[in-house]
Order: C-alpha cells, then sequence, then structure tokens
C-alpha cells in the first residue's frame, strides 16, 4: 500500500513551523540587543564607582590601621587605581601585596575630578574629594568623600 496522500501519526514539526520558531527569536533577540548595550555600560559603570569606593574605603581603614598617611591615585593613561602609603620620608610609595594592585576601569568608563589622588589620614580624616565616572551613554556616578570622616558615598544619575 502507498503512503503518498495519507498522513502519518508520526510526531515531529515541519520545516515551516521551525523556520517560524526561528524567524521569532531572531526578531527579539534583534530588539533586546540596544537594550542589552545599555545594561552592560550601566553594569561597568557601576562596577567601576563600586571598585574606586572600596579601594578608598580601604585606603582609610588602612591608613587608620597602620597611622599613615595612605593616597589613592588614579592614572587615566593606564587606565587604573591604586593605593600608595607615606614612606617614613613622607614619599608615597606603592602598597606591597594585595592591596596594592592595581583596579583597572572598565573600557567605556571615564574618571574625573579635581585632583589625579585622595589622601586620607591616620585620624581618620581625609582630603575632601568629588569624582565622577561617566560611561559612553552618558550616565553618571558621583563619589563623594567627606573630609571630616573619610565617609565615601556614591550617587547614580541616569543620563538624560
Amino acid at each position: 500500500m502507498s503512503r503518498i496522500g495519507k498522513r502519518t501519526s508520526d510526531p515531529g514539526f515541519t520545516l515551516i513551523e521551525l523556520l517560524i520558531v526561528v524567524t521569532i527569536v531572531l526578531v527579539v533577540i534583534g530588539l533586546s540587543a540596544p537594550n542589552l548595550r545599555t545594561a552592560m555600560d550601566t553594569l561597568g559603570l557601576e562596577r567601576a564607582g563600586r571598585d574606586l569606593a572600596q579601594c578608598a574605603r580601604l585606603a582609610a581603614y588602612e591608613a587608620v590601621q597602620q597611622e599613615r598617611t595612605h593616597r589613592v591615585s588614579w592614572d587615566a593613561a593606564r587606565r587604573e587605581f591604586r593605593i600608595f602609603v607615606a614612606d617614613d620620608s613622607e614619599d608615597f610609595v606603592r602598597v606591597p601585596g594585595r592591596t596594592g594592585r592595581a583596579w583597572p576601569l572598565h573600557d567605556q568608563v571615564s574618571l574625573e575630578g579635581e585632583w589625579s589622588s585622595v589622601d586620607f589620614y591616620p585620624d581618620g580624616s581625609a582630603q575632601a574629594a568629588l569624582i565622577r565616572l561617566q560611561n559612553s551613554k552618558g550616565a553618571e556616578l558621583r563619589i563623594q568623600i567627606w573630609p571630616q570622616t573619610a565617609k565615601v558615598e556614591i550617587q547614580f544619575e541616569e543620563a538624560s
């Protein structure tokens, strides 16, 4: 008996059904890609802000613990920041070990401030500073360092 013209009860999908599903998936991915890029830029900015704030808090803690002035310094050309400590001659040298490692900036983040460093003192105070981080989409994150307490605050502003 010939099977031509008879429907079979074999389970499965037709080629047209698979093409429709693939097309729908590709359209959804295409529509969500710009939002995904914006989200990744925002996450990079937030990570850079958290890292810089953590670095500043660590420098403030180490300054009190070691009774020596510590400095967080950033290098725009290298796109990184580090912690330095004052030696006996009051020159600043890189902190040894993991604490003195380079903290890299995310590729899409720019950093600007009034100075290229902030000092933290053994008495628990700090040099006042306002550091601005900005991503390629124009969103901005501000890190405020209060002089009397060396408190580090982060403020995030969406791009307008």
